[in-house]
């Protein structure tokens, strides 16, 4: 779809703007023919918009590209990274499964600077699709082509319609949601070609199937070699061994790597099974590390800014901090956002006491939300670590008569302040209006606590899987 064609459009369904909807009294965020405007008072207020006051609508220059980095270098993923690309080169969808840990994002990346991406005229555009449902998705991909001049919410059908022509190569990480969002999602944009990217395939969808498993062993133990920084002849045997016992899972390959690291530096680190290898290494996390753990863990599977997690946790030489965790496979990062790799979040939730550290992430995006004055897309981009925190918050509250729920509620009133400048722009609000808040007892959402994350299949696959492999470690840890 060129961008003439995308300007065709827009024509059918939006009028000019004039200069009060540019700056003028009636700013703010338009919706139909309405304008939420900011209220310090009471969050946001409903007015009418003028006539002719509609925002003006303008394609972005194609191709689009919203991609994450080049990836230097895969291990043993050519057969499935060919087998997606010839699928999307013949305009068939396609769906990348498998457990957490076996390089599914890591395989969008590289379908993202694929040449097979060439062949869509519209861009390339990878998003992740982790707790949003249909408004959201759809919400995120019409931006992806569109840019208004003033803050602007189109209906669902303003979306389609401007969707209807685009030809582009969708990437959708985390796509765990229902199916029948998927679908509406991809029928909405029929000419895109989408890669899913789900821990469990999705059932009655027309999509390649491309199924992660472990590496093939020679990859792998390239992967572990190149992770401990080079074998000598006697560890060889034995890291062959560890490579099996962790199924040959590029996640826990590296994280065993890190284990294995660690010992080199510590005299305490003789072990009988995995889950003690991994609960000593966390406790030799550095305090500044453990601090960033704790709070990325509180987060669940979140991404935060690193300029937003500075201010959280306070800790000096904050990039090196992430960097160290990142080499050894317990922080991911994307697009200049930090989360925890794997099942990772599930461990530190079981065995760790986050709930100080939850209370004051709650408390402190609240504050920042409140005084913050980010642009509104910036501020958009917080929208899941809120949402998350105030599900945590309003999900402790539940059952309980105490002061647990005012702080959620304290916590939702200075959100709904900021609402009207910032997070207005987007469907993520919505979640956040149909809340049941208390008025004189508990309060109930419907959003899983913390225990719905401990007791994910992610975690005990994880677990089963590594069980094994501590009686491998010894030999590696001296060369």
């Amino acid at each position: 779809m060129t961008s003439r064609e995308m300007e065709g459009t827009i024509a059918l369904f939006h009028a000019p703007v004039n200069a009060a909807a540019q700056g003028g009294p009636n700013r703010g965020l338009h919706v139909r023919q309405f304008i939420l405007q900011p209220d310090p008072v009471h969050g946001g207020r409903v007015v009418a918009a003028a006539l002719g006051e509609r925002p003006l609508l303008r394609p972005r220059l194609t191709p689009v590209a919203l991609v994450p980095r080049i990836v230097p270098l895969v291990f043993g993923r050519q057969k499935e990274i060919e087998a997606a690309a010839s699928a999307v080169e013949s305009g068939r969808s396609v769906e990348v499964s498998g457990p957490a840990g076996l390089g599914k994002t890591m395989l969008l990346h590289c379908l993202a600077h694929h040449p097979c991406a060439a062949a869509f005229a519209d861009g390339v555009v990878c998003l992740s699709a982790l707790d949003k449902g249909l408004d959201d998705l759809l919400q995120a991909l019409f931006d992806a082509f569109y840019q208004s001049d003033v803050p602007f919410k189109p209906t669902d059908v303003q979306i389609r319609q401007a969707l209807q022509g685009v030809r582009a190569l969708v990437l959708l990480d985390d796509a765990d949601s229902p199916g029948n969002c998927l679908k509406a999602l991809m029928a909405a944009a029929p000419r895109c070609v989408f890669v899913l990217a789900p821990v469990q395939p999705h059932l009655g969808f027309d999509l390649v199937p491309v199924t992660l498993r472990g590496l093939p062993l020679d990859d792998a133990m390239q992967l572990l070699e190149r992770e401990m920084g080079g074998f000598i002849a006697e560890q060889r045997s034995h890291g062959r061994a560890l490579c099996q016992a962790v199924q040959e899972y590029p996640l826990d390959i590296i994280q065993a790597a890190h284990m294995i690291l660690e010992r080199r530096h510590t005299s305490a680190m003789a072990s009988s099974n995995h889950d003690e290898l991994r609960q000593r290494l966390l406790q030799s996390r550095s305090p500044d590390e453990r601090k960033v753990l704790e709070a990325l863990a509180a987060l669940g599977r979140q991404s935060i800014s690193g300029e937003l997690l500075a201010g959280m946790v306070r800790v000096l030489n904050l990039p090196n901090v992430l960097e160290t965790l990142r080499r050894g496979g317990l922080v991911q990062s994307r697009d200049a956002r930090f989360s925890l790799a794997g099942d990772l979040g599930d461990t530190l939730t079981q065995q760790w006491d986050l709930t100080a550290t939850q209370r004051w992430t709650l408390a402190y995006l609240a504050t920042w939300a409140e005084q913050s004055q980010l642009p509104s897309g910036e501020l958009l981009q917080e929208m899941g670590t809120i949402l998350r925190m105030l599900d945590w918050g309003l999900g402790r509250a539940t059952g309980t008569r105490s002061c647990a729920w005012e702080e959620p509620w304290k916590a939702r009133s200075s959100w709904a302040s900021s609402g009207a400048r910032g997070t207005n722009c987007c469907t993520r609000w919505r979640p956040m209006s149909g809340t049941r808040l208390p008025l004189d007892g508990p309060c109930t959402n419907g959003a899983p606590g913390p225990s719905a994350w401990s007791s994910s299949p992610r975690r005990i696959a994880g677990s089963s899987r590594l069980s094994n492999c501590a009686r491998h470690l010894t030999p590696l840890s001296c060369p």
